[in-house]
C-alpha cells in the first residue's frame, strides 16, 4: 500500500479549516468549513476529478470547487461530518456552548453538487447539545460520535443517532479520556479518535459502536509526536492520520484497521502548513465514472492554513494505492 500526494492549491482564506466527504446525484462531493472574520463560519463544496497520465503512467488528481464560499452560521472551531447526502456541522459559541447543524449535499443536472444546512426553528436540527471545547464529529450510517474538550484536560464523548428526517438525537455526554485536540473518524462499527497528550506526545483509541446504544473504548496507545492531528477512515480498512510537527510541518500516517490494531506503514512530510484537516471520498478506485481513463486509486483531500494566523488556505489530494 502507498499514498501519493497532489500539488498543493489555494482554495480559499479563514482559518481553522475542516473536511467531510459524502456523495450525492451518483458522484462524490466534498465539503469544507471554516471560520471567517468576526466570528463567521464559512462553507465550500467540491467535486473530485483525474486522469491517468500516459507518461510516466502517474495518477493527476484534483478537486473542482464551487465558485465561492457560504456563510451558515456564526462560532469558532468548526467540525463537519457527511454519510451520503447527509451532513452534521459542530462548532464552538464563544461562551463554553457547542451546537450542532445538520444540512444536506444536493444536487441538479447542469449546476452540480451543492450544499444546504437547515434553517433555525427545528431544535433537532440546529441548537445547543453540551459545554465543551474543540469540538470533532463523525457519523456513518445513523451513527453519530462527538468528541470534545471540557476545558480542565478532560475528553468526553456523545452518541447521536442521525435519524431519517435529518433530525439529531443525542445520548448523555461520557468521559472517555484524558488530553487534547481531539479528532474521531467512524466507519461501519469501528471508532478511531486521536488526540494530544498535552506534553507533544500523540495518542490513539480505539472505539466500538454497540447494539446497546453504548460505546466501548480500548486504552490509549501513542503512535507518534506532534500536534493538532486530524484523522480519517477509508473504504475497506484504510486509515490517514495528518498532524503538525510544531515547526511549521505537516506530516502524514497512512495504514489500515486491523480487529485489534491500527497497523502504521507510511509516515511522510507531505507540506509545511498548520490545523490540519482530512477526508476520504466513499467510492473506493475510482473509474470511468469521474474519471478518464483506467481505474484509479482511492481519493481523499486534506485541506491546512498556510500560517498561523487567519488567512490562505490550501488543499491537496492524496490517493491511496493498492491497499485493499
Amino acid at each position: 500500500m502507498r499514498i501519493t500526494w497532489s500539488a498543493a492549491h489555494p482554495y480559499d482564506s479563514g482559518a481553522n479549516p475542516a473536511t467531510a466527504a459524502g456523495r450525492v446525484g451518483g458522484i462524490d462531493v466534498g465539503i469544507e468549513v471554516h471560520e471567517g472574520n468576526n466570528g463567521s463560519l464559512w462553507y465550500r463544496v467540491a467535486t473530485p476529478q483525474g486522469y491517468l497520465e500516459p507518461s510516466p503512467g502517474d495518477w493527476t488528481s484534483f478537486l473542482n470547487w464551487r465558485y465561492w464560499s457560504y456563510q451558515y452560521d456564526n462560532g469558532y472551531k468548526p467540525s463537519v461530518a457527511a454519510y451520503g447526502d447527509k451532513l452534521i456541522e459542530v462548532h464552538e459559541d464563544g461562551y463554553g456552548g457547542l451546537w450542532f447543524h445538520t444540512g444536506t449535499f444536493t444536487f441538479i443536472s447542469g449546476v452540480g453538487a451543492s450544499a444546504t444546512f437547515a434553517p433555525s426553528g427545528n431544535p433537532l436540527t440546529w441548537n445547543y447539545y453540551d459545554h465543551g471545547y474543540k469540538p470533532s464529529v463523525a457519523v456513518y450510517g445513523t451513527n453519530l460520535i462527538e468528541v470534545h474538550e471540557d476545558g480542565n484536560g478532560g475528553l468526553w464523548f456523545k452518541r447521536g443517532t442521525f435519524n431519517s428526517d435529518g433530525t439529531v438525537t443525542w445520548s448523555p455526554a461520557q468521559k472517555y479520556d484524558n488530553g487534547f485536540r481531539p479528532s474521531v473518524a467512524v466507519r461501519d462499527y469501528t471508532i478511531v479518535e486521536v488526540h494530544e497528550d498535552g506534553n507533544g506526545g500523540l495518542w490513539l483509541k480505539r472505539g466500538s459502536f454497540n447494539s446497546d446504544g453504548t460505546v466501548s473504548w480500548s486504552p490509549a496507545q501513542w503512535y507518534d509526536n506532534g500536534y493538532k492531528p486530524a484523522v480519517t477512515l477509508c473504504p475497506y480498512t484504510a486509515i490517514v492520520e495528518a498532524h503538525e510537527d510544531g515547526n511549521g510541518g505537516l506530516w502524514s500516517h497512512m495504514g489500515n484497521v486491523y480487529w485489534s490494531s491500527i497497523g502504521w506503514e507510511t509516515i511522510v512530510k507531505y507540506d509545511n502548513g498548520y490545523s490540519p484537516s482530512l477526508a476520504c471520498f466513499p467510492t473506493p478506485n475510482y473509474g470511468s465514472e469521474q474519471f478518464v481513463g483506467a481505474d484509479g486509486p482511492t481519493l481523499g483531500f486534506e485541506v491546512h492554513q498556510a500560517g498561523t494566523s487567519p488567512g490562505a488556505e490550501w488543499y491537496r489530494v492524496f490517493n491511496l494505492w493498492n491497499w485493499y
